[in-house]
């Protein structure tokens, strides 16, 4: 027989072990959420867009973008064919320009996230975010960009950031400075 002390430090020391064990197994607790690259790309984008064509009647106005394609809004695309008519597309509310700006915001973050791997800061997000919402998922899923930082090379993909400034083979002195903008961002 065992006397009643053994048994309580016998008991003390199998539920000081399975507390232990039970540390052991329990997984670490998640990260503090990282700060959302939407809430640091959004403000960046919508600077670099701006909300065009508003007017006397307080109405948002498809205007033709740099590339002479039907837009509107914060750069929302309407239509590739640069030959549809003065017209062809409605005058849009603010709110609506607004929902479509942040709907055409979140694609981008599903497109990056689809396409990036690998740890990335808030930063980096936003920069492809950015990039991203201005030139397409495609044009991001075929760049050297992306290969380079799928490879983990960051200096690498921040060197091809400028080479996205053309616009229909003509070189956009704003296209280059936004890149700069995003590539600065990308390295911060």
């Amino acid at each position: 027989m065992i006397d009643a002390a053994t048994r309580e430090r016998a008991l003390a020391w199998v539920k000081a072990q399975g507390a232990r064990a039970a540390e052991a197994v329990r997984p670490p607790p998640p990260p503090p959420d990282p700060v959302d690259p939407l809430i640091i790309a959004g403000p960046i984008i919508r600077a670099e867009e701006r909300m065009h064509r508003i007017g006397d009647d307080g109405l948002v106005h498809p205007y033709r973008d740099q590339g002479g394609l039907w837009t509107i809004g914060i750069g929302h695309l309407l239509s590739r064919d640069p030959d549809l008519p003065v017209g062809t597309f409605a005058p849009i509310s603010l709110a609506a320009a607004e929902l479509i700006f942040r709907r055409d915001l979140e694609a981008a973050g599903r497109a990056v996230a689809h396409l990036v791997r690998g740890p990335l800061t808030a930063n980096q997000w936003a920069a492809l975010i950015s990039f991203t919402f201005n030139l397409g998922a495609g044009n991001l899923e075929i760049s050297t960009l992306r290969r380079r930082v799928n490879r983990g090379d960051i200096e690498g993909a921040a060197e091809q950031f400028p080479r996205w400034r053309f616009v229909r083979g003509v070189e956009s002195s704003g296209l280059l400075a936004r890149r700069m903008r995003e590539r600065d961002l990308f390295l911060s």
